[in-house]
């Protein structure tokens, strides 16, 4: 029998502008609570979203569309992480060869 991996799942965050875009496309729409149960997401979800952070990619453009906030606009700039684990794991061989 095949092991099963766990999935992965991307996250996303609002940079600082994009929570500013955010904050005031709430205002036209309504209530934190009134977006969360028009999009049927727990409460806990959006206020993550709004508070800057991680929510998971699908939920995160799915608030995004509903308050017609473009995606790539609104995003925290991704880094790199298995690029700096790369170097890091390169710097520790070197450091540690005999």
């Amino acid at each position: 029998m095949a092991e099963k991996r766990p999935s992965t799942q991307t996250t996303l965050q609002l940079s600082i502008e994009g929570g500013h875009k955010a904050d005031q496309a709430l205002l036209m729409y309504g209530t934190k609570a009134s977006l969360a149960a028009e999009l049927e997401m727990s409460r806990t979800t959006i206020t993550n979203f709004f508070a800057r952070r991680s929510v998971e990619q699908a939920k995160f453009k799915k608030i995004c569309r509903e308050l017609k906030l473009k995606v790539e606009e609104v995003i925290e700039a991704a880094v790199e992480v298995n690029r700096g684990i790369e170097e890091l794991v390169k710097k520790l061989r070197v450091a540690i060869q005999p």
